[in-house]
């Protein structure tokens, strides 16, 4: 989106600058049109500013490998998650993994700890390698990130 002011010619006409098909969706706020007009900026002195802009794509935001423990959970799949609570009633191993998530006030996707229980649960047949993979090395988004991240 560009801001122009229009040229007034005789004191009485407005005249936009360039093509008038590329103003067709433009908004005039009072004096002031904003609008999007490929390639150039006119300013109030009537002197054209050109630039060789392109679509401004965002960076993407980093929120870094602090989640919560439920956003933990959530990246499990349902059948995946129906497998390792079933698993849970018959190994000891699989319950207490089960338990640190549930009990633990965050949870750093970086940490050996983390890392060791999902490869665990990869190991017992409960996830896939890839899956393992994808739940460490997806990075946290903004909905999963606890209130207060740890120091």
């Amino acid at each position: 989106m560009l801001i122009s002011i229009p040229l007034v010619q005789n004191g009485t006409a407005v005249v936009y600058p360039g093509d008038a098909m590329k103003w067709a969706q433009t908004n005039v706020v009072g004096q002031t049109v904003v609008g999007d007009y490929s390639g150039a900026l006119y300013l109030t002195d009537g002197v054209t500013k050109a630039f060789g802009w392109t679509a401004y794509v965002p960076p993407a935001p980093s929120y870094g490998t602090i989640i919560t423990p439920l956003a933990m959970l959530n990246r499990f799949l349902p059948a995946e998650e129906a497998a390792i609570r079933t698993a849970q009633a018959s190994s000891v191993q699989i319950q207490g993994l089960m338990d640190r998530i549930h009990l633990a006030s965050f949870i750093d996707l970086t940490d050996p700890n983390t890392q060791g229980a999902i490869n665990a649960l990869s190991a017992a047949g409960l996830l896939t390698a890839a899956r393992a993979a994808a739940i460490l090395n997806t990075p946290a988004a903004l909905i999963e990130l606890p209130a207060v991240l740890p120091k």
